[in-house]
């Protein structure tokens, strides 16, 4: 009785414990979906930075609500975010977590923002390895375009120009295939094929694909970073002629778009390019404002880069932090484990002892319970038995009254037969008496009408008392309330028409009724016909089935 209340408590706590890490993850659940519409509000408005602390939040404290798929999809944002700050190690280190997960549906991405990231510090190999993963992960058209594109590129980086113009003709040989070269990427891949016809020296293909790409509908609206990549490659070719008038008229189209932008990296690249084109030309009156503005702009840009550092090394120390303090607290977790469970051996034996003799106590009602239904079991068995050998008996009863009901219906059946036997002679002498009657001469109409309307009469009468007799002698062939459950069912029926059925109930032939009504066989099939029509029998159902059912 004193394990009882022991017992209650331990159940208690384990019933507290889990409703509080229930709850627990209700309210993280809760917090994940703020952050998560915070997150896409940060990508809306372009603060990677803001939405970088906001994705390392999520994949580091809420770790534990995410399930496997949503895991590989953050890692894979944070990821993205290392990347386009620049800090490719930090992005691969994310994307490979992404893709260790099984689960993850985003693996095609993820390999190749990995190989993006690896030529970004040029490690050339390893971002065809990616590639080549990637591209075997593709599924639609558009991925494999993109994919074969970069891996071009790669090539190019390598100065292998041949597999690099072969993936760039096989993505667009894909674009063909699809009939959408109406696409940035078809461009794009466009202006891959300049750097490669540049670096082969061959100025006037590179020319003419500048020319196809600035005369595409959607060229000026498409994005001004790839307007520039253009302009400056188009540029870097006049510059080489040394076309001094050229090369300025596309430097403003370049400070044109580049005014547009609020990348700093994209200024000082402009004005670099400025600084270089002066020089080229021998334009000196404004080499100095040049220079002193891109040092000016370099500072600007790399006090913003070194914020930019700072920023994410505090959310490195930040995740070190946390990581550390789950360390502790794993540690802290394990010494309080360690510490009940040197307090609690002695309520555990209690325990395990409660519940083998609980055990033991179910065990022997168990088996009480088995015997008392083996029991029960055998004492349905010995019902079940001589219920069957009883039903068995009543069948072989019923059979036996059943075959001793046919004999007896047979021998009724062979009665009838005497009994239609002996109504012909009945019928030779009704014959015999009015051949007699018909052979008298008489002279008055009206006497010799009247004769045969007494012919008929004595006919007629005599069919039916010797009808009628049948029945009354055989009415034991069929069931006693056969003819109330006919004129129930039929009350326009007539007498004759009922007798006519109760001779068909009977089973007798056409032949048979023909002798007792004193007609023609033919004239039976008639009758039934009609009968047949008037009961609304179906003529393809035999008449005597259907009063068999009655």
């Amino acid at each position: 009785m004193k394990l009882s209340p022991l017992f209650l408590i331990f159940f208690l706590f384990i019933i507290k414990v889990s409703h509080t890490q229930i709850e627990s993850t209700e309210v993280k659940r809760d917090k994940l979906d703020s952050l998560v519409w915070l997150d896409n509000t940060y990508v809306l408005a372009g603060e990677i930075i803001s939405s970088l602390f906001v994705r390392s939040d999520i994949v580091t404290q809420y770790h534990s609500v995410l399930t496997n798929e949503e895991r590989a999809t953050w890692y894979t944002k944070l990821g993205e975010s290392y990347f386009y700050l620049g800090e490719s190690i930090l992005a691969i280190e994310y994307l490979k977590k992404s893709i260790n997960i099984k689960e993850s549906k985003v693996k095609m991405h993820s390999n190749e923002m990995i190989a993006r990231a690896f030529i970004k510090i040029e490690e050339l190999d390893s971002a065809q390895f990616y590639h080549a993963i990637g591209l075997k992960l593709a599924t639609n058209n558009i991925d494999k375009i993109r994919i074969r594109n970069s891996t071009g590129y790669t090539f190019f980086l390598k100065s292998e120009f041949m597999l690099a113009k072969e993936n760039y003709n096989i993505a667009l040989d894909e674009f063909s295939k699809w009939e959408k070269k109406d696409s940035i990427q078809f461009y794009i891949i466009q202006s891959n094929l300049v750097s490669l016809a540049i670096a082969q020296e061959d100025n006037d293909e590179a020319l003419q694909l500048i020319e196809n790409i600035k005369g595409w509908s959607a060229f000026k609206s498409c994005g001004h970073w790839f307007v520039l990549e253009v302009l400056y490659k188009e540029l870097g070719i006049a510059m080489g002629n040394q076309e001094c008038m050229k090369s300025r008229a596309i430097l403003l189209d370049i400070i044109e778009v580049v005014d547009t932008s609020v990348s700093n990296s994209e200024q000082i690249h402009c004005i670099a390019t400025q600084i270089d084109l002066t020089i080229l030309c021998g334009d000196k009156a404004e080499l100095s404002q040049l220079i002193q503005f891109y040092i000016e702009l370099s500072n600007k840009f790399s006090k913003e880069r070194d914020k930019s550092i700072m920023v994410i090394e505090e959310i490195q120390r930040k995740n070190q932090n946390y990581q550390n303090e789950i360390l502790e607290l794993n540690y802290s977790l394990k010494l309080n484990e360690n510490n009940i469970m040197l307090v609690s051996n002695r309520r555990r034996s209690q325990l395990i002892i409660l519940s083998v003799i609980i055990t033991g106590i179910v065990f022997l009602m168990g088996l009480l319970w088995l015997r008392f239904k083996r029991k029960q079991q055998v004492k349905r068995e010995k019902y079940l038995n001589v219920k069957n050998e009883l039903l068995t008996e009543r069948n072989l009863s019923s059979e036996l009254q059943l075959t001793l009901r046919n004999k007896e219906i047979e021998t009724r059946k062979l009665e009838l037969q005497s009994v239609i036997s002996g109504m012909d002679i009945n019928s030779d002498l009704f014959k015999e008496i009015s051949n007699r009657l018909g052979a008298i001469k008489i002279q008055s109409s009206k006497a010799k009408s009247e004769i045969q309307q007494l012919i008929m009469f004595i006919k007629g009468k005599v069919n039916y008392e010797m009808i009628d007799e049948v029945l009354r002698t055989h009415e034991d062939l069929i069931q006693a309330d056969f003819k109330a459950r006919l004129l129930e069912q039929f009350p326009a029926l007539t007498t004759s028409e009922l007798q006519l059925l109760v001779l068909v109930r009977m089973q007798l032939t056409n032949h048979e009724m023909a002798q007792l009504k004193n007609v023609e066989a033919s004239s039976i099939r008639t009758l039934k016909y009609r009968l047949k029509k008037k009961m609304g029998i179906d003529k393809d159902k035999s008449l005597i089935d259907f009063l068999t059912v009655i």
